[in-house]
């Protein structure tokens, strides 16, 4: 129980709430066995299949998870330009007046 409750207190830095945003859980998990806690007490805890966990560490990474890495950075500059003010509305505005530097969506077809 006292670990259970270890696990739950370090991951409450990155999920205030239950997440079912893969990556995110999968952030949360990396830095806990960082941190010395094995995968399968952390999954057991978050109530997650550690087999899942470790598909998604053998798949390849998407076309949409590369293509939001990339735009990652300028969405942050917009952000830090701003002021921390902008909202999601404005960035896109932002990201559609520096279209150059946007990364070319991936053909769905």
């Amino acid at each position: 129980m006292r670990r259970a409750n270890e696990i739950l207190k370090a991951a409450s830095v990155f999920l205030p709430r239950r997440s079912t945003v893969p990556d995110e859980t999968e952030q949360v998990i990396d830095h806990l066995r960082g941190h010395g806690l094995g995968v399968d007490p952390v999954c057991r805890v978050l109530e997650l299949s550690p087999s899942t966990y470790f598909a998604r560490k053998k798949r390849p990474k998407s076309a949409r998870r590369l293509r939001d890495e990339q735009l990652m950075p300028l969405i942050e500059e917009i952000h830090a330009e701003s002021g921390g003010t902008c909202g999601a509305r404005r960035i896109t505005r932002a990201l559609g007046a520096r279209a150059s530097r946007w990364p070319a969506a991936p053909s769905r077809g």
